[in-house]
């Protein structure tokens, strides 16, 4: 087995070949922390380090496990995604976002059959190291190949700034953020995703494949759009600039991920 593959980094990292180590690292740890590096918010920084290190690794070459395709041959090195199918960008997106959506692929909730065969290997420890990776990678802007009607840019923008209310349908902006620039870190960003990939979710959501939105919101506004709304409100977002949050927040780090609420499964990876 190639020795830097993600599955070879796991095994080094496997409890039987920790327990020899253990009194060894109880002894670094005693020093660390009287050493002024020793701080625990070192110690976080270095193990979030390492994380991301992993799903820089999962990201290139997949996670070592059968038909697990590498992440970056669909949303590219730096997260830019594939414009012309549809694939979407996730380079800054939340982690905290990118784990809930992997888990949902995994679990039926996002309608993904591709994707489902690609991450159905992956553990949640894999997960979260590639939600913390591709959420530091940046990448600019890439060419949306789409047609823009032009005849459609005052609807879209009209239903994502202010919503259609006399049909029960709210402005975009009110759960995505001004300019679709998202409100970390559980609302994703949608400025600068491809006009494609916004349609196929809205219209995922439209007919119940993608049930993963609280409370079935976007369900609800989805199924009350008309195809040419759908388009407007796709190609509005699609002609916007992503955002760059910069670094990792502390409402994404590791130990924020534990806490997002899932049902106890048997046997769960």
């Amino acid at each position: 087995m190639d020795p830097s593959s993600p599955r070879s980094f796991r095994n080094m990292l496997s409890p039987a070949r920790r327990r020899p180590l253990l009194l060894p690292a109880l002894f670094a740890l005693a020093v660390l922390t009287l050493c002024p590096g020793g701080t625990p918010r070192a110690m976080a920084e270095g193990g979030q380090a390492a994380e991301i290190s992993l799903g820089h690794l999962i990201a290139m070459k997949g996670n070592g496990f059968s038909g697990s395709t590498a992440c970056a041959e669909c949303h590219r090195i730096n997260g830019g995604g594939m414009p012309s199918v549809g694939i979407p960008r996730i380079a800054g997106q939340t982690a905290t976002y990118i784990y809930r959506e992997i888990r949902g692929v995994q679990k039926g909730t996002r309608f993904s059959p591709f994707m489902a065969r690609v991450v159905r290997n992956f553990s949640k420890s894999d997960i979260r190291a590639v939600a913390l990776y591709y959420s530091t990678v940046r990448t600019p802007k890439l060419h949306d190949p789409s047609e823009f009607d032009p005849s459609l840019r005052s609807l879209g923008r009209r239903i994502a700034r202010r919503g259609l209310w006399d049909r029960n349908i709210p402005a975009c902006i009110l759960c995505h953020g001004e300019d679709g620039r998202g409100i970390p870190p559980n609302f994703p960003y949608i400025a600068g995703q491809s006009k494609t990939y916004l349609m196929q979710q809205i219209k995922s959501f439209a007919v119940v494949d993608r049930k993963d939105d609280p409370e079935g919101l976007m369900r609800g506004i989805a199924s009350k759009l008309k195809n040419r709304e759908i388009k407007a409100v796709a190609q509005y977002f699609a002609s916007l600039t992503p955002p760059d949050y910069g670094t990792i927040s502390p409402k994404n780090s590791p130990d924020r991920l534990r806490l997002i609420p899932e049902k106890k499964e048997a046997n769960s990876p």
